[in-house]
């Protein structure tokens, strides 16, 4: 569903459910990709699949969460009483959409992204002691620059709200030396 309001494009966001209905993750879509028909593959994985072999000074809690954008594939054509498809290899058929454009030296607006905690991984309620990483492929490590400070935190709901202006595996993060 899609609400419009003056020259602004308002949605929803992306909703990923359990069976049960519970949201697991939320997230909205940059601007610019807003009206785009396009791919979100949002994919959890409860353990550190990126830093296992590396020490660093935060570690991973709760898993890695990685949202990507695809370009939607190629649709096939119709000709005479012939259906065609251009038969194209894994990469071909699924273009990533960078987040930010690295193309371009336009600002993208920050997305909002909601996270629900695992029942398994204890937290306190203050949202500030929450940390939240996005992976950096060319140095290999995680960086908070691109999270906004603004993080809040439901223990109701148990969800992690917070401002990203990447697309890529986000996780929440804490101190190896923490009690």
């Amino acid at each position: 569903r899609v609400l419009f309001r003056s020259k602004n494009m308002m949605h929803e966001g992306v909703s990923f459910l359990t069976p049960t209905g519970k949201v697991i993750f939320k997230s909205w879509l940059p601007q610019k990709q807003a009206t785009q028909q396009i791919v979100l593959r949002c994919l959890w994985t409860s353990y550190d699949y990126l830093t296992s072999n590396k020490e660093q000074d935060d570690i991973v809690i709760g898993g890695i969460t990685d949202f990507r954008m695809f370009t939607y594939p190629e649709t096939a054509k119709t000709q005479f009483k012939w259906t065609m498809r251009k038969v194209l290899s894994v990469e071909e058929r699924l273009r990533t959409i960078p987040f930010p454009d690295v193309m371009t030296t336009m600002v993208d607006n920050p997305v909002d992204i909601q996270i629900r905690v695992p029942d398994t991984l204890y937290t306190t309620e203050d949202a500030t002691s929450i940390k939240i990483g996005v992976w950096d492929e060319t140095v290999q490590d995680w960086n908070t620059e691109w999270i906004l400070p603004e993080i809040s935190y439901d223990p109701a709901e148990r969800m992690v709200k917070f401002q990203s202006t990447k697309f890529a595996p986000i996780a929440m993060l804490q101190s190896r030396c923490t009690d």
